[in-house]
């Protein structure tokens, strides 16, 4: 049960949506045991460019040390909805000056013209937030603490305007 909201994102032709705030829990967990939700994974329910899509929980695992007394069922579970933007439009609106390489990275993310940036998150490809940097204004991100994969690097303006950059690490 709870609530989640996810980021609007980029057209990138994927269902893929990240967890921006996650207040779900498992239900019906017995006093003095420990079962919590890991592994969430959400989906937008189309691919397409569009406002207000539905976006579902499409997989979840109960871990904690009593996590075999319980079984997970996604019947009925939270839903929310999110935007997905056409990446015309955004490159319009936000900064054009932004710059952010090398991709694929390695220990460093490196960016330029940062004067904008109100928020970065890093975020794995299931939508689990890695990274967290507020009003970072610094040229470069130290990566070498995360796994070889793919990112979604979303940037977040002053003006509250977002831009996803799908980034690999080595």
């Amino acid at each position: 049960t709870g609530t989640f909201t996810v980021s609007d994102k980029d057209y990138d032709g994927t269902i893929y949506a990240i967890i921006e705030n996650n207040n779900l829990s498992v239900t019906g967990v017995v006093t003095n045991e420990e079962a919590y939700l890991e592994g969430i994974i959400v989906e937008f329910a189309s691919a397409e460019v569009g406002e207000n899509i539905p976006v579902i929980i499409t997989n979840a695992d109960i871990d904690g040390e009593d996590a075999n007394n319980y079984i997970l069922s996604l019947d009925g579970a939270p839903t929310t909805t999110a935007n997905i933007i056409d990446p015309t439009y955004i490159n319009k609106v936000l900064s054009d000056n932004l710059v952010i390489y090398p991709n694929p990275f390695n220990d460093y993310i490196y960016l330029k013209n940062t004067d904008d940036i109100s928020k970065i998150i890093i975020s794995n490809i299931i939508g689990q937030k890695i990274i967290e940097k507020k009003n970072y204004k610094k040229s470069k991100i130290n990566t070498n603490n995360i796994d070889k994969g793919i990112y979604l690097i979303t940037i977040e303006f002053d003006n509250g305007q977002k831009q996803v950059f799908k980034m690999i690490k080595q």
